[in-house]
């Protein structure tokens, strides 16, 4: 009897998260490493990269921007490069420069799409010490 009451609870319980977390979601918008994501899935498609070659692929990708922003923020360890850039430096300008390079070695066919994604990028950063530093440091 207690073990039907406590798994009751228990689907109950869980009802009522799933219930509150429908509620309370905030859709997600796109970002610096969705666009770049997005890049690199339409390369992988577009030169139909096995799936072993385009995981690795996007785990570089992912690294490097990973890096790049928390360079800048030092919250975390960092993956591969310790940080050397002022806290100021725009994370945004960083996380494209960084997925940019890695994308461009690893599809140099799809150059002209890269540079135009991060010229895009880029664009919506004013200019000043920030953005430059980002860019160095990406």
């Amino acid at each position: 009897m207690h073990r039907v009451i406590r798994g009751s609870l228990f689907v109950a319980f869980i009802g009522v998260i799933n219930l509150g977390s429908n509620i309370i979601a905030i859709p997600a918008s796109a970002d610096v490493a969705t666009d770049w994501n997005n890049a690199a899935l339409d390369a992988i498609r577009a030169d139909r990269t096995v799936p072993p070659v385009a995981s690795r692929s996007l785990a570089i990708a992912h690294a490097a921007i990973y890096d790049a922003v928390n360079g800048i923020a030092r919250t975390h360890e960092p993956y591969l490069v310790p940080s050397a850039v002022p806290t100021s430096a725009s994370r945004v300008a960083a996380a494209s420069a960084a997925a940019h390079q890695a994308l461009l070695s690893l599809f140099p066919s799809h150059t002209s799409i890269f540079d135009g994604l991060h010229a895009a990028i880029l664009a919506g950063i004013p200019n000043g010490p920030q953005k430059a530093n980002g860019i160095a440091w990406g």
